[in-house]
């Protein structure tokens, strides 16, 4: 009668063991899955904002009288460097640096966007001089 006492207690602590041991990582598990959901939430706000400029690139490039204008979110943690014929854009992704280059027709005038805050901002896009001319203006309330 006693093995069989003994193993209902070992039972029963292997039990108490296994819930403390659930309630404890329970909330780290909902943590990551959130975590997660970030990451993907970031990674279509970068790409949301590229082939808006993309796009916006490739109207002005076919109607150089044209100037393109468009209020876009721009999202935290995205650098924007425009030089050459080239527009580089860094932005992080588990804890790495992702690069997307694209690269147009014509030249831009080089500018450097970084550290911007995460804002609604007026994208205006033209050219002038045969150069490419990209300007995120603060969008005032």
């Amino acid at each position: 009668m006693s093995n069989l006492f003994e193993k209902a207690l070992l039972t029963g602590f292997g039990i108490f063991i296994l819930i403390t041991f659930l309630s404890i990582i329970t909330p780290f598990l909902g943590f990551i899955m959130n975590y997660n959901r970030n990451q993907s939430k970031d990674l279509d706000c970068y790409t949301n904002l590229i082939n808006q400029i993309e796009n916006a690139l490739n109207q002005v490039i076919e109607a150089p009288e044209l100037t393109f204008r468009e209020e876009v979110d721009y999202p935290l943690n995205l650098n924007i460097t425009l030089e050459q014929n080239y527009a580089k854009f860094y932005f992080p992704i588990e804890n790495k640096i992702h690069i997307r280059i694209l690269e147009v027709e014509e030249d831009f005038h080089p500018r450097i966007f970084h550290n911007l805050p995460a804002k609604t901002y007026s994208l205006i896009i033209s050219i002038d001089l045969l150069l490419i001319n990209v300007s995120f203006i603060e969008k005032m309330d």
